[in-house]
């Protein structure tokens, strides 16, 4: 298991370049729960920073990458020094997140419709309808869709196939009686 001290090897740049390749960061203490990890490899290393809550458990954010081989230039390549500002930036704002509630991280349309669903303040039978008709409409095509990334092409192509598609009802009565015998189904049809 990966050392977890105050690490002085990962420090400074030339202390860095001896350490041995390794999948497992070198792990830096910053203060309790709070870590900043290199990771060395043989095209250079990266920076890590690892934050470990009780009610959360632990959580990675990649930082970018050491400057081993390319001089730091504080957004892509960090020195010791940016990697630390960079990580101590994160854990503070993870810190004020889990204060508030909020959840930093990719937000797809599920976790949007589920959010809209547990916020509903009609009728039961209306939510049971809105959340079948979110499940079998929406979620199919942009369920795993980020919010910030959903474009306006994907919503005009979402209707586009929704208006092709034939009514729920449609598509269930035509499911049932697919498992009748042939002289049931010409009662119903």
């Amino acid at each position: 298991m990966a050392r977890t001290s105050n690490n002085p090897r990962i420090v400074n740049r030339t202390v860095r370049a001896k350490l041995a390749e390794r999948r497992d960061p070198y792990w830096h203490l910053i203060a309790e729960g709070q870590h900043l990890g290199y990771r060395r490899q043989d095209i250079g290393g990266t920076w890590i920073a690892r934050y470990y809550t009780r009610e959360h458990g632990r959580r990675f954010q990649a930082l970018g990458n050491a400057d081993d081989a390319v001089q730091a230039n504080g957004t892509h390549v960090l020195s010791f020094q940016q990697a630390l500002e960079a990580s101590q930036a994160w854990f503070s704002s993870v810190t004020r997140s889990d204060a508030s509630g909020v959840h930093l991280g990719k937000y797809r349309v599920t976790d949007a419709a589920h959010d809209w669903l547990t916020r509903w303040d009609g009728s039961e039978r209306g939510k049971e309808t809105a959340r079948a008709n979110i499940e079998h409409h929406i979620l199919p095509m942009l369920g795993t869709v980020e919010v910030a990334k959903l474009t306006r092409k994907q919503v005009e192509q979402w209707l586009h196939n929704l208006a092709d598609k034939r009514p729920v009802k449609v598509q269930r009565r035509e499911q049932s009686t697919k498992k009748l015998s042939p002289s049931r189904m010409s009662k119903i049809v």
